[in-house]
């Protein structure tokens, strides 16, 4: 049987992901977190390795906003080169065709600190801790990783079954997955606060183990992770991207001074950080920066400002505006 046309289309053909409110606000959190590495090396002589597609928007952002002039592109789709690299905005980058299994080793680890986002559109498959080992047995001190999933429990399942059936046929499709998850993290009942737990758990076991293995090799220096980075958005569907900083013990004090602190979506466990973006008119939006940041610290700004938009904009609408309002996108259109 012959796949519909639907079915053939990549996921950058059925959606442009420049206009993803929820991932751009999550792009601008990641470079404003990643800005702060400045205390162990100069950020702009990182490189950054990723899946830059058509649209190169994390590409871009980095480059702009970091100054990053290394970085590199794996494109998995052999039909699409042609097309990415009519795409590429800078010189600077350079498109490596191939799997990420396969090309992530060749890789030069060894020469600079790295930011690696592998961001995935499939659930977490075995696949994946190939390449989170390629990162933790090779990657400098101060690299950071990040890892992009989906979760979403309605992709090809029965809306009948149960969350907690739902969340089991999703651990028990992949093997290497499944054979990583702790018992006691499974329970009778099981909630997708659960499911996202027991991934992240799982992803961040994974590289606590992969270090403890090239700590027995390292002669020199012992290597650790921290977790930064726990965050939940929808577009569309249900994404969890996890990451943190890798150092080694010469590097540890650095890394504690590290200003992550004063950044409200910083989470270095299982709490999650949850983007949720609420549709705003402009004036809607223009009449709730009045009253920030003051909203967020002061419980008489807040009142005002719930008053002031009453029946216009829903509480829960603007404690979600709140949150995340210096991230918040604006689209505008113009001819080019």
């Amino acid at each position: 049987m012959a796949k519909s046309k639907e079915m053939q289309l990549r996921n950058d053909e059925m959606m442009n992901y420049m206009f993803r409110p929820a991932k751009n606000i999550e792009r601008k959190m990641l470079c404003e977190a990643l800005a702060r590495l400045s205390v162990i090396a100069d950020v702009k002589n990182y490189q950054y390795v990723g899946f830059g597609s058509v649209y190169f928007v994390d590409f871009t952002l980095f480059h702009k906003q970091l100054g990053i002039r290394k970085l590199i592109s794996i494109e998995g789709e052999p039909d699409m080169e042609t097309r990415v690299r009519f795409n590429k905005p800078y010189s600077c980058i350079d498109v490596i065709p191939g799997a990420s299994n396969d090309k992530l080793p060749e890789v030069d680890w060894k020469s600079t600190k790295s930011i690696l986002w592998v961001d995935y559109t499939h659930t977490l498959r075995g696949y994946m801790f190939k390449d989170m080992a390629t990162f933790f047995q090779r990657a400098q001190s101060g690299s950071v990783f990040i890892i992009s999933i989906n979760v979403d429990l309605k992709e090809n399942e029965v809306e009948s079954k149960t969350t907690t059936e739902k969340i089991n046929t999703k651990l028990n499709k992949d093997t290497e997955v499944r054979k990583r998850i702790r018992s006691s993290d499974l329970k009778k009942e099981m909630t997708k606060g659960d499911y996202y737990s027991i991934l992240r758990n799982v992803i961040d076991t994974e590289a606590k183990e992969i270090l403890a293995e090239r700590n027995k090799l390292e002669s020199k220096e012992k290597f650790d992770y921290k977790q930064i980075f726990n965050f939940l958005y929808h577009d569309g569907q249900a994404m969890l991207t996890v990451g943190g900083i890798l150092f080694s013990t010469k590097d540890e004090e650095k890394v504690e001074q590290i200003n992550f602190k004063n950044l409200d979506f910083i989470m270095t466990g299982e709490s999650r950080f949850e983007i949720q973006v609420p549709n705003l008119t402009y004036r809607e939006i223009h009449a709730l920066d009045k009253h920030l940041p003051d909203f967020n610290i002061n419980a008489e700004t807040k009142e005002k400002a719930f008053n002031e938009l009453k029946g216009v904009v829903s509480d829960d609408a603007i404690n979600k505006y709140a949150k995340i309002y210096r991230y918040y996108p604006n689209y505008t259109e113009s001819n080019l």
